[in-house]
């Protein structure tokens, strides 16, 4: 207790030193912290944190956490350059450029089209809806989303290790126990017992969060398309991959579980909308327009990559998502990412939401607006366990509470 509340003082210190000197970002702050050293008379091995000695802290921990438990400092260098990669281009690119910051390795795939012969793109062998066909394409661009997610669940399969090991077979059991739950206890929240661990220190990160940023890539190429499809008939496909639905410009509800669910536009409401939770779930949802709303409590959350993949992309509108776990770019054992493009919106959501990776990637960007966010748990750019969390809101007065209702404290990490 006593050299945390030192280190609290050096906090306050340093914080005093660097306001005065008014340093700007690009400038070193070694000269403030040694001089805030000093005048607490400790030295720079006074600023190492202790290693949590849980069994999941290896191998599951990742490099890049050790590295700042020894030297906290250098998160400052670290948070200076995620601020710095700012968006230039695709949506996809700068996701890729902020996950190689923080060491994965996530160089994007060609998944651009689907290929005739390729076994995998199964949804090449089926036949979509008449009112479709005469579309080429539009066509050929659901045929290339369906191809990018029949690669990306893939992908996740390989980085998983072994997609039939008895311990994963448990988790989507787990996943919505976690889901239904609504008590306070917060252990229930941690995905730390040994089932998750198992699984968790074999998935290769870097090949997860490629998948996802290639999945994202895929669904950038196709939106200039659907975007001139305003007239389209709505309808639905079932392919081996799962369902696909196409709704029109009308206000909307959608229920249930979907592989692709585009809509061009309207007010619409999504109730419980998401890949079945299943192991190796892939899932793309796109609303390229009106003031929406979307729930869930039963379902994985909007933009929630759960033993899988998910990307939820909405392009205009004032947005409501509010609902229970897991959700608004959430990633458990695979990665989640949601991105809103514009609007003043509102992310309502109870634990593990809104940017939050525990072994896996979770990702949240809201690019404009005058947005409000509320979680009360493992929230807003949170990293469990092997995983990261992201938020980046790119523009508005916004504001954050993440708190409340669950008390964050946990007697037992492991069972």
């Amino acid at each position: 207790m006593k050299r945390l509340w030192r280190s609290c003082c050096l906090v306050a210190v340093l914080g005093f030193l660097a306001a005065c000197e008014q340093a700007s970002v690009s400038e070193s702050f070694e000269p403030q912290l040694l001089q805030a050293l000093s005048l607490a008379r400790l030295d720079r091995s006074a600023l190492v944190l202790p290693r949590v000695p849980y069994p999941v802290a290896k191998p599951a921990r990742l490099s890049l956490v050790d590295r700042s438990l020894s030297n906290p400092p250098s998160m400052v260098d670290l948070a200076q350059r995620l601020v710095a990669a700012k968006r230039d281009g695709a949506r996809s690119e700068h996701a890729g450029r902020l996950l190689q910051l923080l060491e994965l390795d996530t160089g994007l795939p060609d998944w651009s089209a689907a290929g005739p012969g390729d076994s995998v793109s199964a949804p090449d062998r089926q036949v979509p809806p008449a009112d479709w066909v005469a579309d080429a394409a539009l066509v050929t661009t659901l045929r290339d989303l369906l191809h990018a997610e029949a690669m990306a669940r893939q992908a996740w399969m390989d980085a998983i290790g072994d997609p039939a090991a008895e311990e994963l077979q448990a988790l989507p059991g787990m996943l919505r126990e976690t889901l239904a739950y609504q008590g306070k206890s917060p252990d229930q929240y941690r995905f730390l017992n040994r089932d998750w661990h198992r699984v968790g220190v074999r998935q290769n990160l870097a090949r997860v969060a490629a998948a996802m940023a290639g999945l994202l890539a895929a669904v950038e190429r196709s939106l200039p398309v659907l975007q001139r499809e305003s007239g389209v008939a709505g309808g639905e496909w079932m392919t081996p991959l799962g369902r696909v639905k196409i709704a029109g410009t009308g206000d909307d509800r959608h229920v249930g579980e979907y592989r692709l669910l585009i809509d061009l536009g309207g007010n619409d409401h999504y109730e419980n909308v998401a890949a079945p939770l299943e192991i190796g779930n892939v899932s793309i949802i796109i609303d390229l327009a009106g003031n929406d709303s979307v729930h869930w409590d039963t379902a994985a959350g909007p933009g929630a990559g759960l033993l899988g993949l998910g990307i939820w992309v909405d392009l205009a509108g004032n947005d409501r998502y509010s609902g229970g776990n897991l959700g608004l770019g959430t990633g458990l054992l695979g990665a989640g990412l949601l991105w809103d493009v514009a609007g003043d919106d509102v992310y309502d959501a109870r634990a593990m939401s809104q940017g939050a990776g525990q072994y896996g990637v979770g990702m949240l960007f809201d690019d404009s607006g005058d947005d409000r966010y509320r979680s009360v748990l493992n929230g807003q750019g949170y990293g469990g366990s092997g995983g990261f969390g992201v938020l980046v809101d790119s523009g508005g007065d916004d504001d954050y509470s993440c708190g409340s209702g669950i008390p964050d404290l946990v007697k037992r990490r492991i069972n």
